[in-house]
């Protein structure tokens, strides 16, 4: 699933009952549901990425071919096309576009048991095998850094490693990220502003949820849950800020988990959006108070209080006494008038506090 500039949701999926490649889109205001390719058993292993104008390309298998396919509604309908068909190839795909439309897939050759990696950058496909040593290259997971290098981490089913692929010297080189046991199964990976790699995977000996990144200079392996049966099927992002969120399966409870690193922001300030508010009897304005921890980090779920002194609460009134900061540190409150004067008010927050003037005209 990808959400385009719009907020509009676009999917793409495998339709058992009749084993063809789906998509479905709600940017028309409703979801409509299209069949992309119906030759055959096709669709398996989908992956989706969208251009800057919301047009999507989706990698997929052709199981009746042993094929990779790809397919795009670039052109305003859908074109279909094989990139590889040579032997059993496009299992386990996953696709990344550039700014100007490019497509960049890796995949499992399973004839060779290969990593492939196919990009028509160059204005017609060109397939590379990545990793040929040993059994390499289920479930793969590629993303894209700021100079339309590849970035690839993978799991190496000959050793049970997490295996990490890029070709941003110009050359295409690999590395064991994790060797600890049976370990890399489904990674995800994701990189931040800075091109650092994150990457989300299962320990299988240990069924815990781990992750790695190399954010630091090196690469480092952290077990993030190991309660339970935990850690499949995970997915990754990375934030603005560097902060790492993760969606996983808890197998044990039959659970969807979230787990992030970003660190909690402690109210340190809090600023009002008037310092002077001025309002006419009968008539109302808001207030906005923003509350922000060190480095400007912005705190959500801060309990806001607001008091307003014993003689200005003949003159106005306030919505609410207390209200909770939003994700973006925000609280708001609406004050009406109710008779001609001035009135003192504080806004507090633990021991932050922010005082303004009300004046009724």
């Amino acid at each position: 699933m990808k959400i385009d500039s719009s907020g509009n949701i676009h999917t793409s999926y495998y339709d058992w009952g009749n084993k063809d490649l789906k998509y479905a889109t709600n940017a028309s205001g409703a979801w409509i549901a299209t069949t992309v390719d119906s030759n055959g058993d096709v669709g398996k292993y989908a992956s989706l990425a969208l251009d800057t104008s919301g047009k999507a390309y989706i990698s997929y298998y052709d199981s009746t071919n042993a094929d990779l396919k790809y397919a795009t509604n670039a052109s305003g309908a859908w074109v279909t096309a094989t990139i590889e068909s040579d032997g059993d190839v496009g299992e386990y795909t996953s696709i990344a576009l550039n700014t100007s439309g490019k497509a960049y897939i890796s995949y499992y050759d399973g004839t060779n048991a290969d990593l492939k990696y196919a990009t028509n950058d160059s204005g017609s496909w060109v397939t590379t095998t990545v990793d040929n040593s040993g059994d390499a290259g289920i479930t793969s997971s590629l993303a894209l850094d700021t100079s339309n290098k590849a970035h690839i981490s993978y799991y190496d089913i000959t050793n049970y490693d997490l295996k990490y692929a890029t070709n941003a010297s110009g050359t295409w080189t690999t590395s064991i990220i994790d060797s600890d046991g049976d370990v890399g199964w489904q990674p995800s990976i994701a990189l931040d502003t800075s091109g650092n790699a994150h990457i989300s995977y299962y320990d299988n000996n240990n069924y815990d949820l781990k992750y790695a990144t190399n954010a630091s200079g090196a690469w480092t392996t952290t077990t993030v849950d190991s309660t339970a049966d935990v850690g499949e099927y995970s997915s990754i992002a990375a934030d603005t800020s560097g902060t790492v969120h993760i969606s996983y399966y808890d197998w044990t409870n039959g659970d969807l988990k979230y787990a992030t690193n970003q660190e909690e922001c402690e109210a340190k300030t809090i600023s009002v959006s008037s310092g002077k508010l001025a309002i006419k009897v009968d008539k109302s304005k808001d207030v906005t108070v923003t509350v922000k921890g060190e480095d400007g980090c912005l705190v959500e779920g801060a309990t806001v209080n607001v008091k307003i002194d014993k003689s200005g609460r003949k003159k106005v009134s306030v919505s609410e006494e207390s209200v909770n900061t939003n994700e973006n540190g925000e609280a708001k409150f609406t004050f009406t008038g109710i008779k001609k004067g001035k009135a003192k008010v504080t806004f507090s927050v633990d021991s932050l506090e922010k005082k303004i003037t009300v004046k009724v005209k």
